[in-house]
């Protein structure tokens, strides 16, 4: 539809990491007509991979997937049972995903990145972030968009701003 109508095509890998669905997708909007699509990813940047971890904390997406094939990501097992309750199924299952995040340092993180991009021949990204913490969401941020590299200075300052990413902690 996407290469239908001349519009970039951008692959959910946030809500579904699966490598297999991800290059089927790519492929069949190539074969199509599209250009060169996008892919939507979490991504998570700190002083230290165990830090970036940390942020993440207990992530999860709950996919209720009907019968005939349409599926829906919500945010608790509980609402996906509801969402089905509503819409009047009875034959749908619900299963519990660990979406993929890239979280490491921010060299790692551009490293992976580019990596991807090679693999999948995509020259950009749409970058989301799981975590819930304004403050540590902005400094993952700021350090993903701007900075190839975390300082000494940096992560002292991070470390007192977020104990919590204290490696030394």
């Amino acid at each position: 539809l996407a290469a239908r109508h001349g519009w970039r095509f951008c692959y959910a890998g946030h809500f579904n990491g699966d490598d297999a669905n991800l290059e089927r997708s790519l492929a069949a909007y190539r074969d199509a007509g599209g250009t060169r699509p996008l892919v939507a990813l979490y991504a998570v940047a700190a002083p230290t991979r165990d830090a970036a971890e940390q942020l993440i904390g207990p992530l999860k997406i709950f996919r209720l997937q009907f019968a005939g094939g349409q599926s829906f990501n919500l945010a608790s097992a509980q609402a996906a049972a509801e969402f089905a309750r509503q819409s009047g199924a009875s034959d749908y299952r619900i299963d519990e995903l660990r979406p993929t995040v890239l979280a490491d340092t921010p060299e790692r993180v551009h490293r992976a990145l580019d990596a991807l991009s090679r693999r999948l021949d995509v020259d950009a990204f749409v970058v989301d972030s799981p975590v819930t913490d304004y403050a540590a969401r902005l400094a993952s941020a700021e350090w993903l968009g701007g900075a190839q590299s975390i300082t000494p200075v940096q992560a002292a300052l991070a470390a007192e701003r977020f104990p919590s990413l204290d490696q030394n902690a």
